[in-house]
């Protein structure tokens, strides 16, 4: 599980990092396991007025079109100025 993992994101683990997080991803899920059994039938559900406290999005152009060349060639694949990805549909 820990190679697939590591091949979707593009990582190159060595022996010992297999095991190491093959350790911790099993840990992780005995800890799910165990949240599962809880029983929450008398709990509440908490509810929150969220509010955005970050900054709002906004495109600031300055060098713009270097800064797409420098990004476009780090691109593994890529169409023109486009990054070019694998079909998820």
């Amino acid at each position: 599980m820990i190679e697939h993992i590591a091949q979707l994101a593009k990582l190159k683990l060595s022996e010992k990092e297999k095991e190491k997080f093959s350790k911790e991803l099993l840990q992780i899920l005995d800890f799910v396991k165990k949240l599962n059994e809880v029983d929450t039938s008398n709990i509440e559900p908490f509810f929150s007025d969220l509010k955005n406290i970050l900054r709002k999005d906004e495109i600031k152009i300055k060098d713009h079109k270097s800064k797409v060349k420098i990004l476009i060639k780090q691109a593994p694949e890529k169409e023109g100025n486009y990054f070019k990805t694998i079909s998820i549909l």
